[in-house]
């Protein structure tokens, strides 16, 4: 989720009185990784002593044929299954799978099977009557209406303030927590004093902390710069001029509403438009655009191209994965090193093949991009072209990215390869390939980083030596420490037990 923009100070409002609590603890937003938080924080996590209850909202939704099939598949055994019907449903958008996936995501679920559940969600086409209706249904899951809560915050619904002042009454600390951080991201005034109430009697100490700095960030001076919603209407300016500023400034201050219209601006007749509209896509951090963005990708050409390709890195979504790779081929040499970098943020060991024939590309940058992103996804396949690059390439900065790409591959082929090239006679090489082992935590190149340590001729190099083999050992000795005490403890010894 995109971080907000911090809004200057101003001093404090003169309704702001002594009585207030006093706290700096924050109840924070990370619901979406729910393993990070406790039960009484996660929004994803029923609240003891209640079981969730499907129900209707106001704005009834009942699933068409096809995506009830879809929603039987999540019964599946099998997570490969139920991972492509979230999938399916993603892409749907149906809201008729909004209870049931926030229902699932309940149980304890396989990892990868909860990711593809919470980018589900993300997809939903969602509507403000509708997240109202569920906030509002007392036969929802607390689950749903802490969600709810969160995604109306992010729409900036103002017209959703009703029924999240209401919240704040719900016997649910998430379903509160959640309506207080909706209520401060809309900023309407109408939250202010139900928020200073909640300051006073909310029952739990963190969440009346919660209400207090809600109460400030209200307070706090408006900035003179557009809100969203001007600048999302100035993206539709027949000035060209206009359309720009507004798409530059939504990078920082667009919500929910400005990715279908940035998504439109990518057909802008102005081709400064469509690239900053592109740049705004990624920076706002909304995986809906995702699918603007590679369907933009075949019509755009140079910059334009180029900003396109990093916002997919940036969304960090693997479907983008299968539209970047057909860059690393390119014509424009430009184009295949951002594709690279790209492909490397992503992580997805599929894009392995194109990386790897990149590492012939002419230009040296491009060897040295794939050659980055090759140890960014730890393609073991890769290591003997690493390898080979590591002592053979022309340019050493390309040697160097080789050297560390090994590290972090890290598998035993990488530390082989690593302990061979730690003879070259480049001692900046050397140096480089004593740090690749330091990432690796390779323990077995231990015995030979102490023998350069004892034999290299440069004492910079033999002390660089020393501290990765201590260091290494060390770091080798805490994992394995950690992983005993979390290791379950074993019976007492037969050998110390006493006869009757």
């Amino acid at each position: 989720m995109r971080k907000p923009v911090p809004l200057p100070r101003r001093t404090p409002c003169p309704r702001r009185t002594t009585w207030w609590l006093v706290g700096s603890s924050v109840v924070l937003l990370a619901f979406l990784t729910p393993e990070r938080l406790s039960a009484g924080s996660d929004p994803l996590q029923q609240p003891a002593g209640t079981s969730p209850v499907p129900g209707k909202t106001s704005s009834s939704h009942t699933p068409s044929a096809g995506t009830q099939d879809l929603l039987n598949r999540l019964e599946d055994d099998n997570p490969h299954e139920v991972v492509r019907a979230l999938v399916a449903l993603g892409m749907k958008g149906d809201l008729a799978a909004f209870v049931p996936i926030v229902t699932m995501l309940q149980k304890n679920l396989e990892p990868d099977v909860r990711a593809a559940a919470m980018a589900t969600l993300e997809k939903l086409d969602y509507t403000v009557p509708f997240l109202v209706g569920v906030l509002e249904d007392d036969t929802m899951p607390a689950v749903a209406q802490a969600y709810a809560a969160y995604t109306l915050g992010r729409m900036q619904a103002a017209d959703a303030v009703p029924a999240l002042i209401a919240a704040l009454e719900s016997p649910h600390d998430t379903v509160r927590e959640h309506a207080m951080t909706a209520l401060g991201a809309v900023g309407d005034m109408r939250a202010w004093k139900p928020l200073i109430v909640a300051a006073h009697k909310d029952p739990s100490p963190a969440l009346r902390v919660k209400a207090q700095e809600t109460v400030e960030k209200l307070a706090t001076a408006p900035s003179s710069a557009p809100d969203a919603g001007t600048l999302n209407l100035q993206l539709q300016d027949p000035n060209p001029m206009v359309r720009r500023s507004a798409a530059r400034a939504l990078s920082t201050r667009g919500n929910w509403w400005s990715v279908p219209l940035l998504a439109e601006a990518l057909k802008d007749p102005d081709e400064e438009v469509r690239r900053l509209a592109a740049r705004a896509l990624g920076d706002l951090q909304d995986r809906r655009a995702v699918a603007p963005l590679t369907a933009f990708l075949p019509s755009a050409a140079g910059r334009t191209l180029y900003t396109a390709i990093v916002a997919l890195g940036v969304l960090r979504d693997p479907a983008a994965v299968p539209a970047l790779i057909p860059y690393l081929d390119h014509p424009d040499p430009e184009a295949r090193r951002y594709a690279a970098r790209a492909l490397g943020t992503l992580g997805d060991p599929s894009a392995g093949p194109g990386l790897r024939k990149l590492l012939a590309d002419p230009l040296p940058r491009n060897r040295q991009e794939a050659a980055r992103a090759l140890g960014l996804i730890r393609d073991t396949d890769a290591v003997e072209a690493l390898e080979t690059i590591a002592v053979k390439d022309n340019d050493e900065a390309v040697r160097y990215e080789a050297i560390r790409a090994l590290g972090g591959i890290g598998d035993p082929g990488a530390v082989s390869a690593l302990e061979r090239l730690l003879f070259v006679k480049d001692t900046i090489a050397v140096v480089t390939v004593i740090n690749a082992l330091r990432t690796a935590v390779a323990l077995d190149a231990v015995p030979i980083l102490e023998d350069v340590a004892r034999k290299h001729r440069e004492q910079w190099v033999r002390e660089e030596a020393l501290q990765a083999a201590v260091e290494i050992r060390g770091r080798a000795r805490r994992a394995a420490q950690a992983t005993e005490a979390t290791a379950p403890k074993t019976s007492e010894n037969a050998a110390g037990q006493t006869s009757p």
